[in-house]
């Protein structure tokens, strides 16, 4: 998925699949939790 023009993603979506368990949640936290800091660092 690519940024937005001012480089975030606002106003995306993203479906994460496989993230029930192991690697797959791993990295569907981590996805969760780097959005998350980057709209706190916007708001």
């Amino acid at each position: 998925m690519l940024p937005n023009s001012n480089g975030n993603f606002t106003g995306k979506v993203a479906f994460v699949t496989g993230a029930a368990k192991s690697i797959g949640r791993a990295r569907a936290l981590a996805f969760v939790q780097t959005l998350t800091s980057d709209m706190a660092k916007t708001s």
